[in-house]
């Protein structure tokens, strides 16, 4: 069953990093910015939530797709041993 999983695993530990890098980017960007420090503050929390969903909309397709596959695999398993009895 991991196996189906080798790329989800993959792509998570990608878009991770990835995150973390533009986080980073992101909040070295805000922080050099001339405006007050309550603004940097909101700024960076939006940034670092934007970020969280670009995320996980991103590595959801790699994770749902093979979790599909299995649950109809194992309903069509289940349906089997029924008809079978």
């Amino acid at each position: 069953m991991l196996r189906r999983f080798k790329t989800a695993f993959i792509a998570t530990a990608v878009a991770l990093v990835v995150g973390l890098i533009l986080t980073v980017a992101g909040a070295t960007w805000v922080y050099y910015q001339d405006i007050s420090d309550r603004k940097k503050m909101e700024r960076s929390g939006q940034l670092g939530s934007a970020l969280a969903v670009v995320v996980c909309v991103a590595i959801a397709p790699f994770w749902l797709i093979p979790a599909a596959k299995i649950g109809k695999e194992r309903r069509e398993a289940a349906a089997r041993s029924r008809q079978g009895r």
